[in-house]
């Protein structure tokens, strides 16, 4: 019930702290769920930056909306006891995630001049 909540609050935030909260707290209620104390160690340990790369994702048209569509899908699988289905759809949004954020790092490279210096570095 708490997990269904928390998918509902994501999709219904109107303003990316209270996502950036919300989208945390799905996070660490499934790490808490897997029973596995090492997740839950791990995701304790990251929460802050999780917490500080949502509020600056979620300010992108259309991630809030890439984001709660995953979510759907992973609580979904969840309440279906799809243990696989729940894992490769969580896979999937972290590679999104990854490739989104990894995009944004590369373009604030290019725009500040760091990419082409760390390239002649390299090159040389």
């Amino acid at each position: 019930a708490e997990l269904c909540a928390l998918k509902d609050q994501l999709v219904k935030a109107p303003e990316k702290m209270r996502f950036a909260q919300s989208d945390l707290a799905f996070h660490l209620l499934i790490a808490e769920a897997t029973g596995n104390p090492i997740m839950v160690d791990v995701m304790n340990t990251v929460a802050g930056f999780l917490q500080e790369q949502q509020i600056i994702t979620s300010q992108q048209k259309g991630r809030r909306s890439r984001a709660s569509v995953y979510h759907e899908q992973i609580y979904d699988a969840i309440k279906a006891r799809a243990d696989h289905r729940a894992e490769d759809v969580m896979r999937e949004h972290m590679d999104d995630t990854y490739i989104y954020v990894k995009s944004m790092v590369n373009l604030s490279e290019r725009q500040s001049g760091r990419w082409l210096r760390r390239n002649e570095r390299n090159n040389s």
